[in-house]
């Protein structure tokens, strides 16, 4: 039997103080392919990658086993699985039917309160193919529609053309930020657009003229949005006097802000930014709340030429400030900068995580790849090549791009050399925990739920984003992701990996009532101190199991304490599971 000791609180009579613990996470398929849909009778068949939202709903496309009917949106929530739309389901406005959805691509967001935006193809509309495609919104009352194609919109000067697989990015505040183009005058623009409670403002569109009257936006990459509703994208320029032709932006609504631009010199003064790709400019900006991006650059003219062309940067709108370049000593000495992941990670203190290349280490190819995170001007080490995986089956031979979450909590993929199962269960996902701890999120040949995970897709899960709906990885630690799995069903399952932590306490008259989460078909004890002293603490159970067998994924409850148990001024909780 695996017991965790999860997350403690301290409560000081009228005062409270939560305490994080080291707990160990579960991990939980939440689907398998071959379950039965929560409507009608046929059953999951593959899946596209899943997305997660702070309070723990998971989103997914899934393709189905039936005929005509055979792609779908789904939610996990509070235990419960819904449907949010399903192919040849009616729009909201019964002018046509959903034909295909885009799970696959940035077109599906989540935010808290069991809401998720996503675009649609449809057919059998009015209009044919002058309407057959929208932006809809699900939530507690429904599916509403956000945008269709031929809708006219003055805010943005024109009507929506094709919305099919719009990139879309939705914050916790209900906000939408969406990339389009609008015709007007039989002339089409590139707009992006922040939608919210049914109305629409304009960012920016091609066409317009960069701030600093250098050039024209003659086109718009996706953009991110963040909680104060502002957005970053990358602009492509025509028109500028120096080959300036890409330049990273922010926007509000009440104006443009270029952050970096090409031709621009680096912080230090060698070299010139000559690249901002990031392997995928669809990949939209890594962009906090504060709104700083943080952004992998090649440089030229520098002084080394190949021995120093890039590097990783923050930009804020007030100045550029260079994070890391190649090859500068990593932190300790131990090796120089290489190369950089093209994809970074940003959190909402400022933050930045990013994975590299190293050359010149004591071990050479051993040890020639690192994880790191920026903390202001401190670089840290958390991961390396040649370090053993959690658990000591192997060791770490390559380390994918990051995913950062608020808390300082870093989640990516690595390879392992060594291991017992060799290539059956050499690739693992991984997290570094505020502490610096490292855990194991899931790995090939791992048993969950009578079947075994056997690899990962590419696209297991999203990478890199931190903000705007589309992480796998939330602020509170939970992981999602799709792998394929033998033993049964369509070989393919969605899982969400957990740690249960107690909320803030409420103390209401001489009683004391304990909100926490836990994981679906495990068994709950609430624990609370019987003892404090110099030499430790002594915890017993004051609940019985509290257990929610037969329900997916996260679930909310609580469990209520008389302050009249106390013994001391001071009590700490904390929750038992078993499984």
């Amino acid at each position: 039997m695996k017991n965790s000791l999860r997350a403690s609180v301290l409560v000081l009579l009228a005062a409270y103080l939560t305490v994080a613990s080291t707990a160990t996470a579960q991990l939980a398929r939440l689907i398998w392919g071959g379950d039965q849909l929560p409507v009608g009778t046929d059953s999951y068949f593959s899946f596209e990658p899943p997305r997660i939202s702070d309070d723990g709903a998971v989103v997914f496309e899934s393709r189905t086993s039936a005929a005509g009917l055979n792609y779908g949106l789904y939610m996990v929530r509070e235990g419960e699985v819904l449907q949010m739309v399903r192919v040849l389901h009616t729009t909201p406005d019964f002018n046509g039917y959903f034909s295909d959805f885009y799970g696959n691509s940035f077109s599906l967001s989540v935010a808290d309160g069991g809401r998720a935006v996503f675009a649609a193809a449809l057919t059998g509309s009015l209009g044919g193919t002058t309407d057959d495609s929208g932006i809809y919104l699900f939530g507690p009352g429904g599916l509403t529609q956000v945008a269709r194609e031929g809708q006219t919109v003055a805010a943005l000067d024109g009507k929506f053309s094709d919305l099919k697989g719009t990139i879309l990015r939705m914050n916790n505040n209900g906000q939408i930020a969406g990339y389009a183009s609008i015709i007007s005058n039989n002339v089409s623009r590139d707009v992006i657009f922040v939608y919210s409670g049914g109305s629409y403002a304009r960012m920016v569109n091609s066409g317009q003229t960069m701030p600093d009257n250098n050039g024209y936006i003659f086109g718009l990459f996706p953009p991110n949005l963040n909680e104060d509703g502002q957005v970053a994208f990358t602009a492509w320029v025509l028109g500028s006097t120096n080959s300036s032709d890409r330049a990273i932006c922010r926007a509000d609504g009440t104006g443009v802000r270029i952050l970096a631009r090409l031709r621009q010199t680096s912080p230090d003064g060698n070299g010139y930014f000559s690249s901002f790709f990031n392997g995928n400019y669809v990949l939209p900006a890594a962009f906090n709340d504060q709104g700083k991006v943080a952004f992998h650059a090649l440089l030229g003219g520098t002084s080394g030429g190949a021995a120093d062309n890039a590097g990783i940067f923050l930009a804020d709108g007030n100045g550029v400030t260079q994070l890391v370049r190649k090859g500068e000593f990593v932190p300790g000495g131990n090796g120089r900068y290489l190369e950089f992941s093209t994809v970074v990670s940003i959190n909402q203190v400022g933050q930045v995580a990013f994975a590299a290349n190293l050359t010149g280490t004591t071990g050479g190819a051993a040890d020639s790849a690192r994880m790191f995170l920026v903390t202001g001007g401190s670089i840290k080490e958390v991961a390396r090549k040649g370090q053993p995986a959690p658990g000591g089956n192997g060791v770490i031979a390559g380390i994918g791009a990051p995913t950062l979450n608020d808390s300082g909590e870093i989640l990516f993929s690595v390879t392992l050399s060594g291991t017992a199962g060799g290539t059956g269960d050499d690739v693992a996902l991984l997290l570094v925990d505020a502490s610096g701890a490292i855990h194991l999120v899931a790995r090939e040949g791992q048993s969950v739920g009578g079947r075994n995970i056997t690899s990962f897709p590419s696209n297991a899960y999203l990478v890199g984003f931190s903000s705007g709906g589309s992480s796998a990885l939330n602020n509170n630690g939970e992981v999602t992701f799709y792998s394929y799995a033998s033993g049964g069903g369509s070989g393919t399952g969605v899982f969400l990996w957990s740690r249960s932590h107690i909320a803030p306490i409420e103390i209401i008259g001489n009683q004391i009532n304990i909100p926490f989460t836990m994981v679906a078909d495990t068994t709950n004890y609430v624990q609370a101190s019987s003892s404090i002293t110099a030499g430790g603490i002594v915890f017993e159970d004051i609940s019985g199991p509290i257990t929610r067998n037969g329900r997916r994924g996260r679930i909310s409850t609580n469990f209520v304490d008389s302050i009249s148990f106390m013994t001391n001024s001071v009590r700490l909780y904390r929750v038992r599971t078993s499984r």
